[in-house]
Parts: C-alpha cells; sequence; structure tokens
C-alpha cells in the first residue's frame, strides 16, 4: 500500500541492552506476582527473540539501528545518523524540532 501510493518503505531496529530489558520485565512481573517469574536467562531470551524477528524481517530491505543509550545521550546525533543510514531527510531538523520549530 504505501509503494503504491509512492512511499519507499524504511525500518529503525531500536535495540537496548539485553540485561536492562530481562531485569525491566522482571520488575514488571515482580508488581503482580510475588516469586521470580522472569530471571534474567529468561528475559535475555525474550530479548533474543524479538530483536533476531526484527532483523530477520527487514533483512534485504533499507534499515538502520540505533541503541536506546545512544538516543538518551544525543538524540539529535542518533536521528542525523538515521537518516544518513536510510538515506532520508527529515522534513524539520532536529536542531529545529527541538526548539519547538516546525
Amino acid at each position: 500500500a504505501f509503494a503504491q501510493c509512492g512511499y519507499r518503505m524504511v525500518h529503525v531496529l531500536p535495540l537496548r541492552h539485553p540485561d536492562s530489558v530481562a531485569d525491566s520485565l522482571a520488575r514488571r512481573h515482580l508488581k503482580t506476582i510475588d516469586y521470580d517469574a522472569w530471571p534474567t536467562p529468561r528475559g535475555q531470551l525474550v530479548w533474543l527473540r524479538y530483536t533476531l524477528a526484527a532483523v530477520r524481517g527487514s533483512r534485504d530491505q533499507t534499515r538502520a539501528f540505533v541503541t536506546y543509550t545512544d538516543l538518551l545521550d544525543d538524540w539529535r546525533a542518533a536521528v542525523e545518523r538515521i537518516a544518513a543510514d536510510l538515506g532520508i531527510t527529515w522534513p524539520n531538523s532536529p536542531d529545529k524540532m527541538s526548539r519547538g520549530v516546525s
């Protein structure tokens, strides 16, 4: 549908450290279950499953990878790198958007 409308499909794959994901899953489940239903290895395997699915599903397509840490540390640089990797131009520059100017 996008191609028929003249749009080019690209993918941005955000990556978070597997230990952070595992810790987040464990904390979330401890809020509702009073025992450790999500030990760290289980959370890491969930991260691996979904990350591999995203990589596989976007194979042979235009894509960019960005780490969650990079987005938090310097989102402007991260989105500029995404644009360069994808060969796109943002309608507004990251600096302009950070000032709330459209």
